[in-house]
């Protein structure tokens, strides 16, 4: 199975295709309504659709006229929210990550509120739809009267154990409705707020602005069409993986680049226009139907990935000494788990093991922007995020997946650990005593 299945791909290019041929893309209510069902659902005052959710970060920050302050933010993330900061006309200043989760550090967050005196804002991100450890950054905030704005463009659904959704706990919070998020529109996004000047603010920024193009719409759209035949399972498992398999484990960067994504790390010195675009009826219709199935599709996951979380917990707990870093949420709390996370420094050996008996696995995307040379202006060492982009694993829990391919993983990773974790080489391979064992293991 793949890494990864987009929701409802095919179906949302075939649906492209006749809106636009009957002429009806930009026709309709639909974002209003999408707009009063977010807010119904999350239970927030405002809901703004957006054609991205890197553009609401940027008008939300842009709306507190920061004019050079700092803005506190991990830099673990895409390239592209470190320049909505910027452009926003704030400084991004750097703070580091918890080592085990990839998530901004409460701690140091809050040394460095009582160490400042020009922050303007604070960004907070939850990651692969796990909630980060927020409330201790809010009552910080708080009390100093500084705006905390969610970057929780994984993590529409998710909530905390009281019942409170991700996105609804600071003065704005973010979703993403790309190609690869749980309630998928192609592009577009959504802000959410209970500051009614800040929800006008955002409108008035975009109301007199275009739709989102179409021409964008339908290469995503087309992408998506290609992407889910490929992942077909009797053709992903006949030729596809096989070309992925050779490339990963045969080093070879022409196939690897391939698969890669976020892949471009450049500061940017304007919004381009496009992100300053209204999400189109079509798209809201398309987040319309998928909305009532998003609960359900996220206990799907959240059921994969306490199985994961259990074993590597298991594991953890026999072996203390092992540098792994695993997200344990409280029971109670509903996250949506994009993939499951796991940061280990044997990260790339086990892609290569599992990839060698059958397994599609991926390390994490994500950079250190703090050490990029393009936001070299802003460098400050961040040994936490530096770690979990070179060793963070994405276990799959997309709910097609299914329990089979979870324990798979899981046998693959324990047969690795008992042998001492070998290096992936032919060599090694040519081990009849560890091939056989390998073999009946997995």
């Amino acid at each position: 199975m793949s890494r990864y299945r987009p929701y409802h791909a095919v179906a949302n290019f075939l649906l492209l295709i006749r809106d636009f041929l009957l002429g009806r893309l930009h026709r309709g209510n639909s974002v209003h309504e999408l707009e009063l069902a977010i807010e119904r659902k999350l239970g927030v005052r405002h809901c703004v659709a957006l054609p991205m959710a890197r553009t609401g970060i940027y008008l939300a920050l842009k709306h507190y006229k920061l004019g050079g302050k700092r803005v506190l933010l991990s830099p673990y993330t895409i390239s592209d929210v470190i320049n909505m900061v910027i452009l926003a006309g704030a400084k991004p200043e750097f703070i580091d990550v918890d080592p085990k989760t990839g998530m901004l550090s409460a701690e140091l967050t809050e040394q460095a509120l009582e160490r400042y005196t020009d922050i303007g804002a604070v960004v907070i991100t939850h990651l692969h739809g796990v909630a980060a450890d927020i409330e201790p950054v809010l009552r910080a905030c708080q009390q100093r009267g500084i705006p905390l704005v969610e970057d929780s463009a994984q993590a529409l659904g998710a909530q905390l154990s009281d019942g409170r959704a991700l996105g609804t706990l600071g003065q704005a919070g973010v979703y993403s409705l790309g190609s690869y998020k749980h309630v998928n529109a192609i592009f577009g996004g959504l802000l959410v707020t209970d500051d009614p000047a800040m929800a006008q603010s955002v409108r008035s920024e975009l109301e007199s602005r275009p739709f989102f193009p179409t021409s964008k719409l339908f290469s995503k759209a087309w992408f998506g069409f290609v992407y889910q035949i490929l992942i077909w399972p009797p053709l992903f498992r006949a030729i596809v993986f096989p070309i992925l398999r050779w490339g990963l484990l045969k080093d070879v960067e022409a196939i690897n680049r391939a698969v890669r994504i976020e892949l471009d790390t450049s500061r940017k010195s304007a919004l381009p226009d496009f992100y300053l675009t209204r999400l189109t009826p079509f798209q809201a219709r398309m987040a319309l139907r998928q909305l009532p199935s998003l609960d359900t599709n996220s206990a799907d996951r959240r059921a994969l990935a306490q199985i994961y979380e259990a074993a590597f917990c298991n594991y953890a707990s026999h072996y203390p000494a092992e540098d792994l870093g695993l997200i344990s949420p409280e029971p109670s709390r509903r996250d949506i788990f994009t993939y499951y996370p796991a940061v280990w420094p044997d990260a790339g050996q086990y892609i290569k093991w599992a990839a060698y008996y059958g397994q599609d696995i991926v390390a994490q995307h994500l950079k250190n922007c703090a050490a990029l040379e393009s936001f070299r202006e802003f460098h400050r060492d961040c040994p936490g995020s530096e770690k979990v982009a070179h060793q963070m694993l994405l276990l799959p829990t997309y709910p097609a997946y299914g329990v089979k391919n979870v324990q798979r993983n899981i046998d693959i990773f324990l047969w690795y650990c008992s042998k001492g974790k070998p290096a992936f080489s032919q060599k090694t391979l040519e081990d009849p005593q560890a091939k056989s064992e390998a073999q009946l293991r997995v």
